[in-house]
């Protein structure tokens, strides 16, 4: 018998027409894998979700309900929503730790107007001002802002009074990340202290006592969540989201994804931090501590965004001058020059610039992992896009060809003999081949005569039932650096 069916027996007794299906030749082209997107973190008593389970989060009014207003994790998806409205959210909210401290930043207001004007106080991205006439008091310019501070929405701290001309600000959540809340006075050209007042920003209280993300973690299950972002940035807490990760990269779960995260603060200090990274599948975005730019889990998720939305396009696609939505960049003058950024980015901390009308934009985004198990340095898997994004593409793309191409097949060695479902390695190769053939197109590889020389696919020699293939794609890289020289004549 010529013909293999995959359900109609070879005896059938009984008269009649018997017509099976097989959907192993409907498909062609790559198949594109589903995204999921996680986002992780921390909820406000006001919230309906339980704290450590997994919800779908279709839109930013669903996260305001669910983890409350004013949450780090409502501001999360309501940042992520604004670059990507299409892959599938879920979210994990936290609850803050059980005697975890709050941080508490102030303006500390002195003087008496002798002049009248405007205040513009900045919040981690926030603007809001305070009108001031002549004579009024610090005790008065703190009221007035007071006023103008309770118009925000989705703010991270509770901006209040705190008595003799202290203006408080007392984050929603506990834990360390609070401490990157920022604040600032007039920070944009046009914007001037009236005459008589002062302002100055003085040291936080530091927030303390991050929330466990082990119970995160398990909440994960063994679903497969392709992009994530994270509202911390405590290495001990970034450790279990990535212990996690690099297990499900393992060829053994092939459930991978890549984390997001990001810290404001010197570039003194970014490199201190990167020292203590080195992995392929986390990517921290490091910028400048300014008040006139968003929180770091803001950042985090819009970066997330920007990524998951482009690489559902083109995974060997680089996002190098992405606009963020709604973000803005330090002041002139604050911001990390271009050498401070090529520094932090060797170092395996993503960066941002800004444009000319002071919009943040993606500088280039890579990973953690800078060396290897020796110490030696190790840049195959630098560049999230398109190096780690690809690899992640074609090994489900294999998988998936593998399994539609050849489900109840049988094995055997390679005799020239065409058989109805039976697999040789000859037969296997060439659809890695083919397969090859439309990576290639795709534009995700390159060097096909690389590919050809060195694919190597044979029959394992202890299990009758196994092939085993060394499969050597070129990924395509990135366009970023253009070098020339003018040699004028004159």
């Amino acid at each position: 018998m010529t013909i293999a069916f995959n359900t109609i027996p070879l005896i059938i007794n009984t008269p009649g027409s018997y017509i099976e299906y097989d959907t192993s030749r409907a498909v062609h082209g790559l198949q594109i894998q589903p995204h999921d997107v996680l986002l992780v973190g921390n909820k406000t008593a006001t919230g309906t979700a339980t704290s450590g389970a997994v919800l779908p989060v279709p839109s930013a009014d669903d996260a305001l309900v669910l983890f409350g207003t004013d949450s780090q994790l409502y501001q999360m998806v309501k940042q992520y929503k604004a670059v990507d409205r299409l892959t599938p959210v879920w979210a994990i909210p936290l609850t803050d730790l059980m005697g975890g401290v709050a941080a508490i930043h102030r303006w500390t207001v002195t003087g008496t107007a002798t002049a009248a004007g405007e205040i513009a106080f900045y919040l981690s991205g926030r603007r809001f001002t305070a009108p001031i006439i002549v004579n009024e008091t610090a005790a008065q310019v703190v009221t007035a802002a007071v006023a103008a501070a309770a118009l925000l929405t989705d703010t991270p701290a509770t901006v209040t009074d705190g008595g003799t001309g202290f203006l408080t600000a007392t984050a929603i959540h506990k834990g360390v990340f609070s401490n990157q809340i920022k604040l600032g006075v007039n920070l944009n050209a046009g914007e001037a202290m009236p005459a008589g007042l002062a302002i100055a920003i003085s040291a936080p209280t530091a927030g303390s006592g991050d929330t466990d993300h082990a119970a995160a973690v398990t909440a994960m299950g063994e679903d497969q969540y392709n992009t994530m972002a994270v509202g911390v940035y405590s290495l001990t807490e970034i450790a279990k989201i990535v212990t996690e990760l690099e297990s499900r990269e393992s060829a053994m779960r092939c459930i991978e994804g890549v984390v997001f995260g990001a810290v404001c603060d010197s570039a003194a200090n970014l490199a201190t931090y990167a020292a203590s990274l080195n992995t392929s599948i986390l990517c921290v975005t490091g910028y400048e501590a300014s008040a006139s730019c968003l929180t770091p889990w803001e950042v985090a998720a819009q970066v997330a965004a920007v990524n998951a939305a482009s690489v559902q396009v083109d995974p060997a696609r680089h996002q190098s001058g992405t606009s963020l939505s709604g973000a803005y960049a330090a002041a002139r003058g604050t911001r990390f020059t271009r050498a401070q950024r090529d520094t932090l980015l060797g170092l395996g901390i993503s960066t941002i610039r800004a444009s000319s009308d002071g919009r943040m934009l993606v500088d280039r985004l890579v990973t953690t992992k800078i060396t290897n198990s020796s110490g030696l340095s190790d840049l195959a898997l630098f560049d999230l896009s398109p190096h780690v994004r690809t690899i992640h593409a074609i090994r489900y793309t294999i998988r998936a060809r593998i399994a539609s191409k050849f489900a109840y097949f049988k094995l055997a060695d390679d005799d020239g003999i065409a058989r109805p479902k039976v697999a040789t390695p000859s037969v296997i190769r060439g659809e890695l081949v083919a397969l090859f053939w439309e990576w290639f197109y795709a534009g995700w590889v390159e060097n096909p005569d690389q590919y050809m020389a060195d694919l190597l696919v044979e029959r394992d020699g202890s299990d009758v039932n196994r092939v085993n293939a060394i499969i050597p794609p070129d990924i395509i890289n990135s366009f970023l650096v253009f070098a020339g020289q003018i040699s004028f004549i004159r």
